[in-house]
């Protein structure tokens, strides 16, 4: 659990290469996030077709009436785009896979 949150989190905020999953919106740049170029082509090929078989009937979100602003001062935070959290996801899937086979 631990490990997933350092990796999700490193990838939103840049921490491994100084690159953030939102300076991008292709999923083959989003390789550089992670470690360079490396088979970015082939990872970016598995991002498109996970995106791809999301399910097209999925209601979109409803508008939402924005809350009343807070009489205190607080801090933003920046949310992930859909791209980037797949492209996490999709990099999850491939170290469990690496860590089953390292095992075994």
């Amino acid at each position: 659990d631990i490990a997933a949150l350092i990796l999700v989190k490193g990838m939103m905020r840049g921490w491994f290469t100084g690159k953030k999953l939102g300076d991008y919106t292709a999923f083959s740049d989003m390789r550089r996030v992670v470690n360079g170029t490396d088979r970015a082509q082939q990872i970016a090929q598995y991002a498109e077709a996970f995106l791809a078989a999301l399910p097209a009937t999925v209601k979109p979100p409803q508008p939402v009436k924005p809350p009343t602003p807070p009489t205190t001062e607080t801090t933003t935070t920046k949310r992930g785009s859909a791209a980037g959290i797949i492209v996490a996801i999709i990099i999850l899937a491939a170290l469990a896979a690496a860590f089953f086979f390292v095992r075994f």
